[in-house]
């Protein structure tokens, strides 16, 4: 997820996560850093990169740097549909379908049959 994409949504996140706009530019300043990183280290371009919480928010987990990282779309989709499918609480398995979802439905055709080769492996 770019931060250029979180933008329009800046209102609604300080809502619901109660940051302040210097919250945010951080957490988008940290984004773009990490990103930039993976992007360097394995030279896969910055924008088929999205940030992921290893420890989700809704577990508890925090925008830090320790508990963010940076993985392709298929990589995130399938962390996240594995998580689906270990999940032992009906409310995780919601959360952790939901976020594949929507990842897959960013996706293209290529992302896409890359995910699948994943989910098979």
């Amino acid at each position: 997820m770019s931060v250029e994409f979180l933008a329009p949504y800046s209102t609604e996140l300080q809502q619901i996560y109660y940051l302040s706009p210097v919250a945010i530019g951080f957490i988008g300043w940290l984004w773009r850093q990490l990103k930039q990183e993976r992007s360097e280290q394995n030279g896969i371009p910055v924008d088929a990169l999205e940030i992921d919480h290893v420890v989700p928010r809704y577990k508890g987990g925090k925008d830090t740097e320790a508990n963010l990282q940076a993985l392709t779309r298929p990589e995130h989709a399938v962390k996240h549909q594995r998580a689906a499918e270990t999940a032992k609480e009906k409310r995780e398995r919601h959360f952790e379908s939901r976020a594949a979802g929507m990842i897959v439905s960013r996706m293209t055709k290529e992302e896409y049959r890359d995910y699948l080769k994943r989910l098979r492996d």
